[in-house]
């Protein structure tokens, strides 16, 4: 329903989904299934599910507060995003 009410919000826009590094294993089965039913329900073909492979370490270097990310953390994920979103965008 998430991706219809952004779909419905933004006409034209691509749409990126993904499921952060440290979620359990089925949350990323959710979030790349939703993709695959919004675009076959909305012939839609700009949602777009990008993974994000678990390549922090769990230490002080890529996390701050109670095990969330910190700027080294986001950065690594930014670095696997960025050439999956500007492939598909054509950058």
């Amino acid at each position: 329903n998430l991706l219809t009410e952004i779909r419905a919000a933004y006409p034209q826009a691509h749409i990126f989904a993904t499921a952060g590094p440290i979620m359990f294993a089925d949350v990323w089965w959710y979030v790349e299934t939703a993709v695959a039913r919004a675009n076959q329900q909305l012939n839609d073909d700009r949602i777009y599910y990008v993974p994000i492979e678990n390549n922090l370490e769990l230490s002080e270097v890529d996390y701050g507060c109670d095990y969330h990310p910190n700027v080294n953390g986001h950065q690594k994920m930014a670095d696997q995003l960025i050439p999956a979103i500007a492939e598909i965008m054509g950058w």
